[in-house]
């Protein structure tokens, strides 16, 4: 049984300050598994060693479990004999929260790195099948067996391109358009349709604060999270009837150390949070710690990326995520973007017109003889001339030699040797002029900032995309010859 405990010690137990400690067995402190473990691993080898050290934890008055480091010292009588144990102990729970916390990141970090890399290879591969199967589309008639077939591999190709933009969106890799958006606008516009999309017996509730500051954000993105949370949260009701509600406000000042550490600095204007709230069955702790993991569900498997793509959308728009629940009582949802001074954009107007796109050269350069091949398909199939390159050097080669009859530059962003980038400065340099169309399977905000560039094709990308991005690129080109 204890004898002394100090002040500290007793204010971690709860206990009054005057309280006698020495009516209190000493296994009386711990839970019962962690007694079992001071008892017979701290004391043995305290008393051989002199000292053991661990983890612990302590039970106090009020019945709560506090996680504690503990230090065991056995002090000896001059015969050296064991004549009483000393122990420190220090409250841990932030350190774990840390801990957890740092853990999780980590994991989202390489599960998203993982998942990025993927998306990237296996969107090059699926421009072949879908391009391919697209052209055979158009090529067969239309009462054809083999059109039929044609048309199943698009389709499955299109099903392979919504994951992998999933995947991308899991790790914060997906292309956003950013534009001024209010939430509240947002989420009032997607009332109907979400009610439709979720049984009867569960009820939206709208609470939108206005006016809202703006966010700036991916409309088709933000209405793609709202709609997997909206319904999740129907989801989780079962067949009972309950409420799903959809809320928005202004905070000035984040709060939570989640907050503060996951959303940028200076955040002049404070943060917009949305958060939708069930009174469903609500999520244990494991489940909740897991419930951004990719393909987890607690109802069965391979339905998709679910919460994963919400978590990355909402990271690529710097923003977090908080989630609290309670079995039998419900789950919130709260997201949290940084809030932003509204700003005058504009857009120029895309041109789809077949006026002066014939007779003109393009060069394309990509590492993969799949992509390139059915890439120059497309280009002829317009009324253009390929000038085709399977690396940078490659290419530099051929517009060397006369920059002037390339009239526009279709490059992969990632090849070996000399990236995308590199060779779109390097074209410029030889010809400002040259139009320049970046395309990647992992589309990177970087893109964004190169002024080199003046437009971007996401892999996978079906024929008729590319021929709008490119006739857009040609239309508004000028290409003259270099001084």
């Amino acid at each position: 049984m204890p004898t002394y405990l100090n002040r500290g010690g007793r204010e971690l137990m709860g206990l009054d300050q005057d309280a006698d400690v020495t009516t209190l067995p000493a296994r009386g402190f711990h839970r019962s598994d962690s007694g079992d473990k001071v008892t017979n691993a701290g004391v043995p080898e305290a008393t051989r060693t002199g000292r053991w050290s661990g983890r612990s934890i302590l039970v106090n008055r009020d019945g709560r479990e506090i996680p504690v480091s503990q230090v065991l010292v056995a002090h000896r009588n001059a015969d050296g004999e064991v004549e009483y144990f000393a122990t420190i102990m220090r409250d841990i729970s932030e350190q774990l929260t840390l801990e957890r916390r740092v853990n999780e990141a980590e994991k989202v970090e390489s599960l998203g790195l993982m998942a990025g890399g993927v998306a990237h290879d296996f969107n090059n591969l699926l421009v072949g099948v879908l391009c391919n199967a697209s052209l055979l589309v158009d090529d067969l008639p239309e009462r054809s067996e083999n059109r039929a077939l044609a048309l199943d591999i698009q389709r499955a190709a299109e099903r392979a391109a919504e994951l992998s933009r999933q995947m991308l969106a899991y790790a914060g890799k997906a292309r956003v358009e950013l534009v001024d958006v209010d939430v509240s606008s947002l989420a009032a516009r997607s009332l109907p349709l979400l009610q439709a999309s979720i049984p009867a017996h569960a009820q939206i509730v709208s609470k939108l604060q206005r006016p809202l500051p703006i966010l700036r954000g991916d409309p088709t993105q933000l209405e793609q999270v709202l709609s997997n949370l909206v319904i999740n949260a129907a989801e989780s009701l079962g067949d009972e009837a309950g409420e799903v509600e959809i809320r928005t406000e202004h905070l000035e000042h984040p709060f939570g150390e989640l907050l503060r550490d996951d959303l940028p600095e200076g955040l002049q204007h404070g943060v917009v949070c949305l958060s939708v709230r069930d009174t469903g069955a609500g999520m244990t702790e494991d489940t909740r710690r897991r419930a951004f993991d990719p393909f987890f569900t607690t109802k069965f498997t391979g339905r998709g990326l679910g919460l994963s793509s919400v978590m990355g959308i909402v990271r690529a728009h710097q923003g977090a995520i908080a989630v609290e629940s309670r079995v039998g009582v419900g789950t919130v949802f709260r997201l949290f973007f940084p809030a932003a001074e509204p700003t005058a954009s504009h857009r120029p107007p895309v041109s789809t017109s077949n006026e002066h796109v014939t007779r003109r050269r393009v060069l394309l350069v990509d590492d993969e003889d799949v992509v390139l091949r059915v890439a120059e398909v497309v280009i002829r199939r317009m009324g253009l001339e390929p000038v085709c390159a399977n690396s940078g050097a490659r290419a530099l080669e051929l517009v060397q030699r006369d920059p002037a009859r390339i009239h526009a530059a279709v490059v992969d962003l990632t090849m070996p040797g000399m990236d995308g980038i590199q060779l779109a400065r390097a074209l410029k340099g030889l010809n400002p002029s040259i139009p320049v169309l970046l395309s990647s399977g992992y589309p990177e905000s970087r893109v964004d900032e190169v002024d080199e560039v003046d437009g971007f094709l996401p892999k996978p990308y079906t024929p008729s995309q590319m021929t709008q991005a490119l006739q857009a690129l040609l239309d508004d080109a000028i290409v003259a010859p270099p001084d």
